[in-house]
């Protein structure tokens, strides 16, 4: 298996993880639902009889006859369940990505540069799991449980019937499920790099550094495309954005500089982003940056590293996010 053979394998490898977890997040979700519909049938049940008797059905009602505080009860209790399987699957995912970004970055080291020439060093792995999962998930269930009562409040003032106040809880309350999978994904592929770059690290002397990788689709921002291939320094963190799919390859030294010359090349060959981004059909350039940007972008008002903008929060630290037109065009 060539290294890029094995890099392609080990991506497939990491976005299958990805849609098991997603799959199971969804099927628990799917299990809170159902019992917060059950609950919400017998509610809305309530006021179609106080309506029959001619009773004034409005916010007021809501509160006195308990029916908000009910709905939200069954929802808080019902979300936190979840979330808590969440934050025990997520913490789970967490661990196995940070074991297998340690052992598929050995194994690209180990496929650019063959230990038969060079000692490598494989490290054990450990869990970088803590606080700020914790503090991502915390608000879910008070959030949901607060939108619910929401909802309820401007079914009733509508006049909304069963069916349609139903569908319209259901799209309410799919807000935690997707800030679960987007929680689940960031924080997962984020063990994994943590995992790859602790390899890097102690293999830093058959190493130039780590190379951005990012899944390249018209899904992909321009920023992730336009860090495809860039090269950089072992013991930089990777900063990325929310629900990215990218992750770092090993960078090694030519057989030259490791005092082999005439020694073929084994090291992987990544073309840059830019260059592949050139290549494509205007129809997929156009998904991936939209009119006005691709506009400028072809009329070279913009180049594609102009979109890429570096971030620093005070709790997670440095990212990256796509810049506007209007940024990206001062900045070119």
């Amino acid at each position: 298996m060539t290294p890029s053979e094995r890099l392609a394998s080990q991506r497939a490898a990491q976005l299958a993880a990805d849609e098991a977890a997603a799959r199971e997040l969804a099927r628990r979700y799917g299990v809170a639902w159902a019992r917060v519909k059950a609950d919400l049938e017998r509610l809305t049940g309530q006021i179609a009889a106080a309506r029959l008797a001619g009773e004034t059905v409005d916010e007021a009602w809501l509160i006195r006859h308990g029916v908000l505080e009910r709905l939200e009860r069954r929802v808080l209790t019902e979300t936190q369940v979840y979330v808590d399987f969440a934050e025990g699957r997520i913490t789970a995912d967490q661990a196995r990505a940070f074991a297998a970004g340690h052992a598929d970055a050995f194994a690209l080291v180990n496929a650019t540069t063959p230990a038969a020439f060079l000692p490598l060093q494989a490290i054990v792995a450990r869990t970088t799991v803590g606080a700020p999962l914790r503090s991502l998930l915390e608000r879910i269930a008070p959030d949901a449980a607060s939108a619910a009562a929401d909802m309820l409040v401007e079914a009733v003032v509508a006049g909304t019937g069963p069916r349609e106040t139903a569908r319209a809880l259901r799209d309410t309350l799919q807000a935690p499920l997707w800030r679960t999978l987007r929680i689940a994904r960031t924080e997962t592929i984020g063990a994994y790099r943590d995992g790859a770059i602790d390899t890097y690290k102690a293999n830093r002397d058959v190493l130039e550094g780590w190379v951005w990788i990012a899944q390249l689709s018209t899904r992909t921002c321009a920023a992730c495309w336009a860090l495809h291939g860039t090269v950089h320094p072992v013991d930089e963190a990777f900063a990325s954005h929310p629900n990215c799919r990218c992750s770092p390859a090993p960078r090694t030294r030519s057989w030259a500089d490791l005092g082999f010359p005439g020694v073929p090349e084994t090291r992987l060959d990544v073309t840059p982003g830019a260059e592949r981004f050139a290549a494509l059909p205007g129809s997929s350039k156009l998904r991936i940056l939209g009119p006005g940007k691709l506009a400028a972008y072809e009329d070279g008002s913009i180049a594609l590293d102009d979109l890429v903008q570096n971030t620093l929060s005070p709790v997670w630290g440095p990212g990256i996010r796509e810049r506007s037109l209007r940024d990206a065009l001062l900045t070119s």
